[in-house]
């Protein structure tokens, strides 16, 4: 039996809904996915890097970030909300209602793994947020104390693992944005 799948208008009032205020939900191919909360040590270090950002991207005035609630729409069936989501504005519709969701995909998606994240569930919303046009992908493992980037040159998807030697980069997406990874976990 198939089960009804729902546009990204019906998944907007869904969401508004009070039965859903405290909940986390996405969109994957037109079906509903809650999410539970994030511990303590996932969302203070999805709240560091969204200030860091933020920080950067009020002083350069290059786009918009926005929080862990903040809805991206990747295709006609898909809404996903990183922990932290940047997007250009030059990459963003001339004309739409910003109370709703993005109706674009972020160029830079940053996701905060947590214990119960499994590794192919973090490779397909990768993949999702890459073949969407997503320019970066950071995703967090607090446990690990590394990042792994993702972004897509010539066709090809290019992974870079980094740790607390390293430093994050904007790349084009954030130009001269630079966060040593260890200040990403301390």
């Amino acid at each position: 039996m198939e089960t009804h799948k729902l546009t990204v208008e019906q998944f907007w009032e869904l969401a508004q809904h009070p039965q859903y205020d405290n909940q986390q939900l996405e969109l994957h191919d037109g079906r509903l996915v809650t999410m539970a909360p994030s511990g303590e040590l996932s969302s203070t270090i999805g709240g560091s890097i969204f200030v860091e950002i933020s920080v950067f991207n009020r002083a350069h005035k290059l786009g918009v970030v926005t929080p862990a609630d903040g809805g991206y729409r990747l295709d006609l069936d898909t809404v996903v909300a990183p922990d932290v989501g940047f997007i250009r504005h030059e990459n963003r519709p001339a004309d739409y209602d910003r109370e709703k969701f993005t109706p674009a995909p972020p160029d830079l998606a940053v996701e905060v793994i947590s214990p119960g994240n499994t590794s192919d569930a973090i490779a397909e919303k990768t993949r999702r947020y890459l073949d969407a046009g997503t320019r970066l992908v950071w995703n967090v493992y607090p446990r690990r104390r590394a990042v792994e980037v993702f972004r897509m040159e010539a066709g090809e998807v290019v992974q870079t693992t980094l740790t607390a030697e390293d430093t994050l980069s904007g790349g084009d997406v954030l130009p001269g944005f630079e966060l040593p990874v260890a200040a990403v976990f301390d």
